[in-house]
């Protein structure tokens, strides 16, 4: 006879994850790494949590709808801990071939149990229970072939429909993408928006070459190797507390992704410049244009709040940079301050985020339609103004990490329309080709 334990640490912290992602809107990797040091859970379990919650997360649409099979009640009416806890012990069920199906839905059950009582606890055993027998002859929409195959009237609403569902995605987004890049394109996008994203990190090269910071991360026993995109990127193998490396306190290196790496290589200042980062928070690519500079000349990172900020002096300090002044200012308002000084000014735009999903799955739940013309509109507000900072014949880099048109390519042809002033540049004469549109 095996002693039935109570909800493990990592499920525990899995479950307040998802409900602070879902029910307060909170970003799902800094609730994550919060509640993973509050509770201070490492090794294994620490990889178990962010299992949990970033699988929950990617596949949350078919996780719904298979849970919708089991139960009479509309999913969206349980209270968040009671449909997190089902989610969580439904995504082991489905994808987790390493659990035992006794011990998902025991520790499903606990998990219920810390807050919601026995008829809660009883509700999560009976779908789960149910849903274990029912799976094997249970078809996805979209499973066993390409999703939306078939005829007849309603086709592209099907086609849709199968897609949103199998593949995890909102339908509306699922609809825009192919309209925008075709059926084929849009279900290779989806797919790959649900495999885990390489942890990628940039070397501080004002400290320490890459050669160097990647020996010293052996040393502390984190395996790694160099990035094939960027000369500074360092891919991480490792699953571990990264903030908890001693290289890491030293001010080594700064978790970044490749591609925003790739921004400032296209702003390339020159040592002694004058960069204003005009919504620079957390300070990624700011302390990453003051490497480039050698840390000698002026970098305004300007951000609107005031804790994000916060985020940017702390990684100056951390990585010994003291080119960097911080401005608590909205990007909207800098020719107050700065009109026509700087050599070179980068927009790294606040965006509907849609090209990160891989990276940050519980964006896709958190967008709307609308939202997407809303952040249009903001952006070329922001571009227009920004762009009174430029000194004569200094550069405007704009950027967004959206796959949408409405925040790219119409807010860059919108300004150069209405700013003559301004040429536009060819980015291929600062980077490889095959790094200029990602995707389709």
């Amino acid at each position: 006879m095996t002693r039935e334990m109570g909800a493990t640490p990592a499920r525990v912290a899995a479950l307040e994850v998802l409900v602070a992602v879902e029910a307060r809107d909170a970003y799902a990797g800094l609730a994550l790494d919060a509640a993973l040091d509050t509770m201070d859970i490492a090794g294994r379990d620490r990889a178990f949590a962010t299992e949990l919650v970033y699988g929950v997360l990617r596949w949350r649409e078919r996780l719904d709808w298979v849970l919708s099979r089991f139960m009479k009640r509309p999913i969206g009416s349980l209270d968040p801990r009671v449909r997190n806890a089902l989610r969580i012990g439904l995504y082991q069920l489905m994808f987790l071939g390493n659990i035992p199906a006794r011990a998902a839905i025991h520790q499903s059950v606990e998990l219920v149990k810390l807050r919601g009582g026995k008829g809660r606890a009883g509700f999560v055993n009976a779908v789960l229970r149910a849903a274990l027998r029912g799976l094997p002859a249970l078809r996805v929409p979209g499973e066993g072939g390409t999703p939306g195959e078939g005829g007849g009237p309603g086709k592209r609403e099907t086609q849709d429909y199968r897609l949103s569902v199998y593949l995890s995605h909102p339908r509306w987004l699922v609809e825009r993408w192919i309209r925008q890049f075709g059926f084929e394109a849009t279900k290779r996008l989806c797919e790959i928006n649900n495999t885990p994203a390489p942890l990628s990190i940039r070397a501080n090269t004002l400290k320490v070459t890459r050669e160097d910071l990647i020996r010293l991360l052996g040393e502390e026993g984190v395996s790694c190797s160099p990035s094939p995109i960027v000369p500074e990127g360092v891919r991480v193998e490792t699953p571990l507390p990264i903030s908890r490396l001693e290289s890491f306190r030293q001010g080594l290196f700064i978790v970044q992704d490749e591609a925003a790496m790739l921004v400032s290589h296209v702003v390339s200042p020159a040592p002694d410049s004058f960069v204003i980062d005009a919504a620079s928070a957390p300070g990624g690519k700011a302390t990453h244009l003051a490497s480039l500079m050698h840390d000698k000349g002026r970098v305004i990172a300007a951000d609107i709040h005031p804790h994000r900020l916060r985020l940017v002096r702390e990684n100056s300090e951390r990585m010994g940079i003291t080119c960097i002044e911080t401005v608590l200012c909205d990007a909207r308002e800098l020719p107050v301050h700065f009109k026509n000084a700087a050599s070179h000014v980068l927009i790294d735009a606040p965006c509907s985020a849609t090209g990160v999903l891989r990276r940050r799955p519980d964006v896709k739940w958190r967008r709307r339609p609308e939202q997407i013309e809303e952040l249009a509109r903001l952006q070329s507000e922001i571009i227009s103004a920004a762009s009174e900072c430029v000194a004569p014949g200094g550069i405007l880099v704009y950027s967004t990490c959206s796959l949408e048109h409405e925040e790219n390519e119409d807010v860059v042809l919108g300004f150069l329309e209405s700013h003559p002033q301004f040429t536009l540049l060819n980015a291929r004469e600062r980077l490889p080709a095959e790094f200029l549109s990602a995707f389709p």
